[in-house]
């Protein structure tokens, strides 16, 4: 047998081999199509929180020390014409300025009711700490996350949020955000095809928005060891969460074409 022979034989039994594999993703992409129950690791998503008009809202803000906008940071939560909400304070561990300085603010203003601080002795406890106050609120609890160094753009934007949350669909939310002190605005888009089941999320604008809220029973349908997610904090853990949450709730995602941030550069 000659040698265009036997690659003509080769290249034969390749083909015979793909066709099969190609045949079975296109069929598993026609079928997501039709199929609106999203699969985490081989059980349905499952949503049975996102009923009622009225939401109740988790801000969790993330100490950083030393940024100088503690209580602008905080301010704009308070002047929240919306007032379900409560406030989880993260310290890093890295300082006790802001962390004392928010406790001094809380007081003065009398919102200790309204808060939980949780200091952490460094910052490798951070991520930890989150993951256990967030596993410690109810399922239809709408968590946001906050750094301490930006803030919400006025009082209207949990208001906003609860509107948007009253479609029983939503699971997640972003939206577009501010840059300080420029005052340049990052217009995002809409993240997601419905259409499509395999898609890349670390490209998204998701990724990218600064204001992302989330049903706390979404992120605890995911576990630490399913989703390599550990007790330390880093931006590593940080976005592979993100990813996490995105791959989970990707068909219930919702943008919000609004300016509801201010993120220093």
């Amino acid at each position: 047998m000659g040698e265009n022979q036997k690659l003509q034989k080769l290249l034969a039994v390749v083909i015979l081999v793909l066709i099969p594999v190609f045949i079975l993703k296109e069929y598993k992409t026609i079928s997501a199509k039709n199929d609106n129950a999203l699969i985490n690791y081989g059980q349905p998503l499952k949503n049975e929180y996102s009923k009622g008009d009225n939401k109740s809202f988790v801000i969790v803000i993330f100490a950083q020390e030393g940024d100088g906008f503690c209580e602008k940071n905080l301010a704009s939560i308070f002047n929240q014409s919306y007032e379900d909400f409560r406030v989880v304070y993260l310290d890093s561990g890295e300082g006790s300025g802001n962390y004392n300085k928010a406790m001094d603010w809380i007081e003065e203003f009398g919102y200790e009711n309204k808060v939980t601080f949780i200091k952490n002795s460094n910052n490798d406890q951070l991520f930890g700490s989150f993951y256990e106050a967030v596993h410690g609120c109810q399922d239809d609890e709408v968590v946001m996350h906050l750094e301490s160094t930006d803030w919400l753009v006025d009082e209207n934007v949990l208001e906003k949020l609860n509107t948007t949350y009253k479609d029983p669909d939503v699971w997640l939310t972003y939206g577009e955000y501010m840059q300080y002190p420029s005052l340049k605005k990052q217009e995002l888009e809409p993240v997601i095809n419905r259409t499509l089941r395999d898609f890349n999320p670390a490209k998204t604008p998701w990724m990218l928005s600064h204001l992302k809220t989330y049903y706390a029973g979404v992120l605890k349908q995911m576990t630490p060891t399913s989703d390599g997610l550990k007790d330390k904090a880093s931006s590593t853990e940080d976005k592979m969460l993100m990813l996490s949450l995105l791959k989970m709730g990707k068909w219930h995602v919702r943008f919000i074409p609004e300016v509801l941030y201010v993120h220093q550069e």
